[in-house]
């Protein structure tokens, strides 16, 4: 199956699509806080990449200032989240058939056909995946116990903060999207205490937060998770 040619991958930060991002020929670059803007050419292959910030609100404002000058016909959401259900471990790909957000209980649902075409090149890259749902929440979840109950709560494998905020643009502008993360702290695993603040520290400095030996491990794992996907994804534009 052919996905959309006018994809535009969404990330929250660049290490999460680092190593897919340094393979691309790039033609065009745009900085503008807190975002970055990639398009250009993965193996003669279109590509556009946004890495916006950790959150809801910088998710949102990324994607309301693209816009202005450039209109994907499809959203591919990927990067790291956290393991909701120990059906998902470290390295794993979470592809989302729907996306709740915590707050609210509002739910979307992700794209049927592209969620078919993920599911294919996990299967044929040979690449560790689950399909479930996928909750979006506020805040880092630091604790196992949290995790999983909020996992359980809203029927969600997997956390992270940037889903709703892309599922809710992707419906007001009638884009279709897809949200494929992959898990960096396993559900069972509490993620490494920094200060008494963690979250705080990792929202001002994610990259000093990812140079934690067994974040480096993690993060490792699941970014090499995300380029394999990625690799195969393009490939079939």
């Amino acid at each position: 199956m052919k996905v959309n040619k006018r994809v535009m991958i969404v990330a929250a930060l660049k290490d999460e699509i680092r190593e897919f991002q340094e393979k691309m020929g790039v033609d065009a670059t745009i900085h503008f806080q807190p975002a970055l803007f990639w398009r250009g050419k993965f193996f003669n292959r279109e590509a556009a990449l946004l890495t916006a910030g950790i959150g809801a609100e910088k998710v949102q404002k990324s994607l309301n200032r693209v816009l202005s000058f450039y209109r994907p016909s499809f959203l591919l959401l990927v990067g790291y989240c956290g393991g909701a259900s120990p059906v998902a471990g470290n390295g794993t790909l979470v592809l989302a058939e729907r996306v709740v957000e915590a707050a609210t209980e509002n739910r979307w649902l992700t794209d049927k056909k592209m969620l078919a075409s993920a599911e294919k090149i996990c299967e044929a890259g040979k690449i560790s995946h689950q399909t479930g749902g996928l909750a979006a929440v506020n805040r880092v979840i630091c604790h196992p116990h949290e995790k999983a109950d909020i996992g359980a709560t809203h029927c969600a494998i997997a956390l992270d903060m940037e889903s709703a905020a892309v599922a809710r643009f992707a419906g007001e502008h009638e884009i279709p999207f897809l949200a494929v993360k992959a898990v960096l702290d396993p559900v069972e695993e509490r993620l490494p205490p920094v200060s008494e603040n963690f979250v705080e520290d990792f929202l001002k400095n994610p990259k000093a937060m990812l140079k934690l030996p067994k974040m480096i491990y993690w993060a490792s794992q699941a970014r090499g998770a995300i380029t394999k996907f990625l690799e195969g994804w393009v490939g079939l534009s």
